[in-house]
């Protein structure tokens, strides 16, 4: 060997241990910061372990949190699907224009992470247009009579809360217990609602959805007659020898939300044993986000939501940002019309974080067209680069990124375009 390639193979050597220790130095690093992101979400469940942020599989039933009064099975939860895109749920339209135009999705759309795609939600009056929602040209603004003051809930991991709507008005269990209920007397029935002593998530679909917005369901209306989908009736509710009802439909509203999960998102994937699933930055951007938020004692739920706390944030009411919504005053007292305390004037209940960035506005008012924005209004006393980082994770390790799996099969029509269209 001469002394030029002898030098050359040194130089190849010296480049290549170089190289594995910077390699070596580089995997320390992403084991370091692995160790410490686990060390935070384990910190942050309230039971010292990484299941507690866990979802299960949408067709595991028996381990999705459910209503023991309204038991999960496979034709409940098709059936459930059916009806909340269904062009037959909305046959009670206020104008006789909106015919079959309206569904659960005007106000719950999958690609907004099953909330509302328009700034105001429009119910009877929206016509679905793809991925969006527009105004049905027959509704003038004065005959929109659905028009929510309310930004719509979100049914995403909708299993993870015993009560619901921003008020928590809805479920008689945990921060409900021993409240009276004539306390909701701007609801059409909320006494005879919670004294049916369903879970929140069941009197939502039923009160909220099934009553709120005409959707009525019997042996001769145009879904039911389907031999399909009454025959789904009898299958999902098999013990009731009339099974084909309103209560019944709701119960299967319910029941398909409550299989709604975000367990494709990174963070979830990275729970089930797959350390890739989130980059290191987005682990670093996770060291903030538990330590500000996970362990604050707000968004400390499985879904990062909250059932028993309820805050006022002084953000503008719906009223306050766009013509076409009036004052409303229950929407207004937020949580006092559940209560009765007037400290609980304008206090809101804190939402659950998964596909947030897929919402087309924030806050409870709709208010806000800008997650930065809203995450500074609501921590003005973070730095936003801290705040930046806590929003990069929930943007990026806390969004599944095929919510439509729950309304269409992949590369084919749902039983409900099958059968309906």
């Amino acid at each position: 060997m001469n002394l030029r390639n002898g030098i050359l193979l040194i130089a190849l050597i010296t480049a290549a241990i170089g190289l594995i220790e910077v390699n070596n130095r580089a995997s320390e690093r992403a084991a370091k910061i692995e160790e410490r992101f686990k060390a935070a979400v384990i910190a942050a469940a309230p039971t010292g372990q990484l299941e507690y942020f866990a979802f299960p599989n949408s067709e595991d039933y028996s381990n999705i949190p459910q209503d023991p009064k309204n038991p999960i099975n496979k034709p409940k939860v098709e059936l459930g699907r059916i009806i909340i895109q269904s062009k037959y749920t909305g046959i009670k339209p206020m104008n006789n224009a909106g015919y079959g135009l309206y569904n659960c999705v005007i106000c719950h759309h999958d690609g907004h992470g099953f909330t509302n795609p328009t700034d105001v939600p429009l119910g009877d009056g929206g016509i679905i247009f793809g991925d969006t929602v527009v105004r049905n040209p027959y509704y003038t603004e004065d005959s929109l009579c659905d028009l929510s003051t309310l930004k719509a809930s979100t049914f995403l991991n909708i299993a993870y809360s015993d009560l619901v709507l921003w008020s928590g008005m809805l479920g008689y269990e945990g921060a409900n217990s021993g409240i009276d209920f004539d306390q909701l007397a701007h609801f059409e029935h909320p006494k005879q609602l919670n004294d049916l002593e369903f879970k929140g998530p069941e009197l939502q679909a039923f009160g909220a959805g099934v009553m709120a917005h005409r959707f009525i369901f019997d042996p001769t209306d145009e879904l039911t007659k389907d031999s399909y989908i009454g025959k789904l009736f009898y299958l999902a509710f098999p013990n009731d020898p009339h099974p084909i009802n309103d209560i019944n439909a709701g119960l299967a509203i319910a029941a398909f939300e409550r299989t709604v999960l975000a367990n494709e998102a990174p963070f979830q994937k990275w729970l089930a044993g797959d350390k890739n699933a989130l980059s290191e930055t987005d682990k670093r951007n996770g060291l903030h986000f538990f330590k500000s938020c996970a362990t604050s004692g707000c968004h400390n739920s499985p879904a990062f939501g909250n059932d028993s706390e309820f805050h006022n944030f002084d953000f503008p009411n719906m009223w306050d940002c766009y013509d076409l919504v009036e004052y409303d005053e229950a929407a207004a007292n937020g949580r006092f019309i559940v209560t009765g305390d007037s400290s609980d004037i304008g206090k809101y209940k804190v939402p659950q974080l998964y596909n947030v960035s897929d919402h087309e506005c924030w806050g409870h008012s709709c208010c806000y067209d800008d997650m930065d924005a809203i995450v500074q209004a609501h921590n003005y006393n973070l730095e936003f680069s801290y705040l930046k980082k806590c929003n990069n994770f929930v943007t990026v390790a806390l969004r599944d990124p095929n919510l439509s799996r729950y309304t269409k099969t992949q590369g084919e029509k749902t039983d409900a375009e099958l059968l309906l269209h």
